[in-house]
């Protein structure tokens, strides 16, 4: 359960291709590749190999979808890829770059070239999906469709610069439609990868193409073909929220609800006497208990924009104060980080120590 990486440095992709004297750079790139200073993502797209190696795995996900970008023909990509690509905040890094493909042989996983240094993260796989298949149409007819051209894949085309610090080619990068890259991944999602993905939905901060609402997702509906996908489907879609603000809200909520506990408030205000009175918003909230919970990521105390010319130790003691503040108020506090979610027992524990009731 990773976060997603912050300030990320430009990103330079280098795509071979031949020269005016008859020569081609791949020659010379795959040569830079052996010695190891580039990583070749994929056929004749390279990158440096001190960069890749040193990206956070988010980055790296990214950087390998967007690198895939730039293969000829370009492909339309899908599934995890597609959301990453749209913005949609998820709960791993994706390990694969998914992509559609029209004829059932190319589908699978193509595995890149293994670098020449040890120390230097693999490429990521290419996995080839077969496209969708909408109601009333048999995989059989959508193949032929596919081939004879009649039917197209669907797909929507994102500005190049919609990775900014990793751009993508002059034409833009292929995806899905938003509305049908949701519905067909996240019923294979698990419960708190997909409430976590339609949170940030919800919220739409994120999105290149903003928030999408029941009427974007009619359109797209024939696509949950079975009575298991469409229940995951609409199941996880009712229990998103807006107001879980980050991807690790969003896990807890889903633990809260698994385990049977009451239902919080979220982002709920109070005013604390904090440098003669303040504001504060907590992320959940039992009014009835006398109860809030802070789910304490990384962030606050990594990503320059959040701290805002503040040194990350300026922070925690910014963070104890205005607890302190919320207990003067008789208020009790609990709060959680990540790694009480990877084992989620010492999270109920924990609630259940400070009082919060099981659903009624």
């Amino acid at each position: 359960m990773a976060s997603a990486p912050h300030s990320p440095l430009p990103v330079q992709l280098t795509t071979a291709r031949p020269t005016v004297d008859g020569d081609h750079t791949g020659t010379h790139l795959g040569r830079a590749a052996r010695r190891g200073e580039l990583v070749r993502l994929h056929r004749g797209i390279y990158t440096d190999a001190e960069r890749w190696s040193d990206a956070p795995p988010w980055e790296r996900s990214t950087i390998a979808t967007v690198a895939a970008a730039h293969r000829s023909p370009p492909p339309v990509f899908c599934r995890e890829s597609a959301l990453l690509l749209h913005g949609v905040s998820l709960l791993e890094p994706p390990r694969d770059v998914t992509v559609r493909t029209r004829r059932s042989p190319e589908a699978g996983v193509r595995r890149p070239a293994a670098t020449f240094r040890r120390d230097v993260p693999p490429p990521h796989p290419l996995r080839h999906h077969e496209a969708p298949l909408p109601a009333g149409m048999s995989r059989p007819e959508r193949r032929d469709a596919l081939i004879r051209g009649d039917r197209g894949l669907e797909q929507t085309v994102l500005p190049p610069d919609a990775v900014p610090w990793c751009p993508g080619p002059e034409e833009g990068l292929r995806v899905e439609p938003l509305p049908l890259a949701l519905l067909d991944t996240i019923p294979r999602m698990s419960r708190p990868a997909a409430v976590a993905a339609l949170d940030s939905v919800a919220r739409g901060s994120r999105l290149v193409d903003g928030p999408v609402g029941e009427e974007d997702l009619l359109a797209w509906d024939g696509f949950l073909r079975t009575k298991k996908a469409r229940r995951r489907w609409e199941s996880c879609w009712a229990f998103a929220d807006a107001d879980a603000e980050s991807v690790g809200e969003s896990v807890s909520r889903v633990l809260m609800d698994q385990w049977g506990l009451e239902p919080p408030q979220l982002q709920v205000r109070f005013v604390v006497d904090v440098d003669g009175g303040s504001r504060v918003r907590v992320d959940f909230h039992w009014p009835e208990r006398g109860i809030v919970g802070e789910f304490d990521g990384l962030a606050k105390y990594q990503k320059p924009e959040l701290l805002a010319g503040r040194r990350p130790e300026d922070v925690v003691v910014e963070e104890k104060l205005r607890e302190d503040a919320l207990r003067r108020l008789g208020l009790r506090v609990v709060r959680w980080v990540w790694a009480d979610l990877r084992h989620p027992t010492r999270l109920r524990d924990m609630l259940l120590a400070v009082g919060v009731p099981f659903r009624g």
